[in-house]
């Protein structure tokens, strides 16, 4: 089975590794699709319950809007099945609608051959056809999901200031995080980032339990798995972990703290994170000297004139080359304090926003 994984700009290398930790296939990148092929749907199964760096995962079924692959479209549509094309990163709206036009056409075509008609539903479609444009390649493939799923439903209790869950689990990961660490999220915010790093360590399903529970998901209607044993898919049971291996995290806003909570109930991690309200000069106070193997804070603007406090702390608390992962807002630029060395600094971008992050080593 030959699978294309979309990522935002910018994920692209850590989910090659992901994918190669997760199922250990070889990959090809061609800008923010990543082509692999997979060898049976146990292993897509487990692939897609943890592939946390993921905008979108399509069944692929060619490079090219005009022509593709031999596919068996009728795996995954019936005549009961209601379908939309969708195209993107295409500039124009005439010409994304020409092509999404062209392809349901060419799909119709093909489902014909086996006297298939499938209904064209443009607002809530049970399976969803991707058109991405990319690199002068048109990557098509059927949505598993229907919708991206990077946004994450645990967030239910958002953060004005958070990202949605791919950023976050970047982030986590750019901190050198690797599970059995400790690591510290500091102004945890709605919790994203300090859930996404439970989820990594704990190898926790990071879907909607409902829509798992429901049946919501588009691979829940796809006449080639009706048939198939789905009933461990979604499972978010999990063995108890000594506390060494929870994730800890804190704010200074004790609503911060509650949504945090709320949000780690829904996505199944709460036994797994250590949430507390305190302030930024108490931090050595509620945590031993070179207690942490990483410390990740996001730094809002009314955070920058903490920048010294968090230097101090973040000296105290770290072991020795133990990691700091600060991130701000684009164009912000602060001194790296004499207590670290800086290893990598760079920004990323999201629609209209920016976010520079330093990773520090402490010396």
């Amino acid at each position: 089975m030959r699978i294309f994984v979309i990522v935002n700009p910018g994920l692209e290398k850590l989910a090659e590794q992901e994918i190669k930790e997760l199922v250990k296939v070889k990959v090809k990148i061609y800008g923010s699709v990543l082509d692999f092929e997979i060898k049976d749907e146990k292993e897509w199964f487990y692939l897609v319950e943890h592939l946390q760096s993921a905008r979108r995962v399509l069944i692929a079924f060619g490079e090219d809007a005009e022509r593709w692959d031999s596919f068996d479209f009728q795996d995954y549509l019936s005549s009961d099945s209601t379908f939309k094309v969708e195209v993107e990163n295409l500039k124009g709206q005439e010409n994304r609608f020409k092509i999404a036009k062209e392809v349901a056409g060419k799909i119709y075509t093909e489902l014909a051959k086996s006297k298939i008609n499938p209904k064209l539903e443009l607002k809530h479609p049970e399976v969803l056809v991707i058109v991405y444009g990319q690199e002068g390649k048109y990557f098509l493939g059927i949505d598993l999901f229907g919708q991206e799923v990077n946004s994450r439903a645990y967030r239910v209790f958002p953060h004005s200031a958070s990202f949605k869950g791919d950023l976050a689990y970047f982030f986590v990961r750019k901190s050198g995080f690797k599970p059995g660490e400790k690591l510290l999220v500091g102004l945890v915010k709605d919790g994203t980032m300090a859930i996404e790093a439970a989820l990594f360590a704990n190898k926790i399903n990071f879907l909607d339990k409902d829509k798992i529970t429901k049946k919501n998901y588009s691979f829940f209607k796809f006449p080639k798995w009706r048939k198939v044993d789905l009933s461990g898919f979604g499972s978010l049971k999990t063995k108890p972990l000594p506390p060494a291996n929870k994730i800890y995290a804190f704010d200074t806003n004790m609503q911060s703290i509650v949504s945090a909570k709320k949000n780690a109930q829904i996505a199944g991690v709460r036994e797994h994170l250590e949430l507390q309200k305190y302030s930024l000069e108490d931090l050595d106070l509620k945590y031993g000297e070179k207690e942490f193997d990483q410390l990740i804070f996001q730094v809002t603007s009314k955070d920058e004139d903490n920048l010294n406090e968090i230097y101090y702390q973040a000296s105290y608390v770290l072991k020795p080359k133990g990691t700091l992962l600060l991130i701000g807002r684009g164009g912000w630029q602060l001194t790296v304090s004499e207590k670290f060395k800086l290893l990598e600094e760079a920004e990323i971008r999201r629609g209209e926003s920016s976010y520079h992050y330093w990773l520090m080593e402490k010396k």
